[in-house]
């Protein structure tokens, strides 16, 4: 993964029971940014399902954040 020293910050959510997309893949990505001396986090949380889990289930017009998530990029946008 190619991250030069201005990329910007990097905040990755990733579910620990994602199957879709394997937390390595935001592990690998915040190692890059650390690397490159850019500032990078990762938390986990623990997400409904095997995919990865942002949701609740439902339609897609009326459904919302988990609150896990919710929780984590009220955290992330302060």
């Amino acid at each position: 993964m190619l991250v030069t020293s201005d990329a910007p910050p990097l905040v990755c959510i990733h579910s620990r029971n994602d199957r879709l997309v394997p937390p390595t893949h935001s592990e690998e990505a915040v190692a890059a940014w650390r690397a490159a001396g850019v500032d990078a986090q990762l938390d986990y949380f623990d997400g409904p399902g095997d995919l990865h889990g942002f949701w609740t289930p439902g339609d897609l017009a009326t459904r919302n954040l988990i609150p896990p998530v919710a929780e984590l990029l009220r955290r992330t946008a302060c």
